[in-house]
């Protein structure tokens, strides 16, 4: 999801924001279909549309939930309070998980999305779920990493393939832990360390003002996993205005006092910034649903009555559904249902 708004105190406008959509991601592992922003700021609102970087008229950004890589309702279905007691039930579905993700094609993936980015050449790249794993082999003296994944990098490695000037701000890890994947005799032999995230690109050609990188106060407590939520902030200067892009990853529709929280304290700190305010990512609220509906939380509701507006019906006037959500956790069946 993406938010944008204009401050009318700093620059005489009404107050305005605007709201775009990215990614579902429920406990039964929606995956994100890619949301591209190509006029982010429409034509009507900004009056002023020229002197950007070669001249550019508007300032484009793309919003994109790279997924986990796996289903992760194996992992919701165990009562972590019941450990060591049910030690194996958790390897298992460790062990399920960590199959997905090793049989998901990260590089081909990354590519599609590199693709997007260098078509779009948009300002600022939002991502979300940028995950990176590690088998550590814990009967070595050290420790040692027998097998490891890290979407982050492998974009990176593409970007950096392409010769794309995009300057990493971040990773904001908001989830950071390990689970046993493997016993032996004695006990557990072997862990996969992970952790989970947002990160923000920001076009080379754009001056970068201030970056602000945190975790929400609420999160799901597991036991032995904390499942964290974030955001990263980035002021930038376009049109000599200033810009604050917020790429943001909220919890799920499931769990919505966590998520309801996170919303009220995104609101709370970016709501009221000078500028054109920006907010992308997955924010895990269905924009047609309605209360009752399992993809529905009253995020998109409270943001569009509180000066935001929607991104993705000011581009296309509500003549496109839009939906982006949601894929089997394979990737390679979908029906896509849901603008999230």
């Amino acid at each position: 999801m993406s938010t944008l708004r204009l401050s009318g105190r700093a620059w005489g406008l009404a107050a305005l924001a605007a709201l775009a959509v990215s990614a579902c991601d429920a406990p039964t592992t929606p995956v994100s279909d890619q949301d591209v922003l190509q006029e982010a700021i429409p034509a009507p609102v900004v009056a002023a549309r020229t002197g950007g970087p070669e001249g550019e008229a508007f300032f484009r950004v793309y919003t994109q939930n790279v997924f986990l890589g796996g289903d992760t309702g194996p992992l919701f279905t165990i009562d972590f309070s019941q450990l060591p007691g049910n030690i194996g039930d958790v390897v298992a579905a460790v062990g399920t998980f960590w199959g997905a993700v090793q049989a998901n094609d990260v590089a081909a993936r990354a590519a599609a999305v590199v693709d997007e980015i260098e078509a779009l050449a948009p300002h600022e790249v939002g991502l979300q779920e940028v995950a990176s794993y590690a088998v550590v082999d814990l009967t070595t003296s050290p420790p040692s990493i027998r097998d490891g994944r890290d979407s982050l990098a492998v974009l990176l490695g593409q970007i950096a393939a392409r010769g794309l000037d995009y300057r990493l701000v971040g990773p904001q890890i908001n989830t950071n832990s390990q689970l046993p994947i493997a016993l032996g005799p004695s006990g557990v032999t072997q862990v996969l360390a992970f952790t989970s995230g947002e990160a923000v690109l920001v076009r080379g050609d754009l001056p970068l003002v201030d970056v602000e990188l945190g975790s929400f106060a609420d999160l799901v407590d597991l036991g032995p996993v904390q499942i964290g939520r974030g955001y990263s902030r980035v002021e930038t200067v376009f049109n000599d205005t200033p810009y604050h892009v917020i790429t943001t990853h909220l919890e799920t529709q499931g769990i919505r006092p966590v998520h309801d929280a996170q919303a009220l304290e995104l609101f709370a700190r970016f709501g009221d910034l000078p500028g054109v305010t920006v907010v992308m990512g997955d924010l895990n609220s269905d924009a047609e649903g309605v209360e009752g509906d399992p993809s529905w939380t009253p995020t998109y509701g409270f943001l569009t009555a509180n000066g935001f507006v929607d991104l993705w019906e000011e581009k296309t006037g509500r003549d496109e559904i839009g939906y982006t959500c949601c894929w089997e956790p394979d990737l390679m069946t979908g029906a896509l249902d849901e603008r999230i």
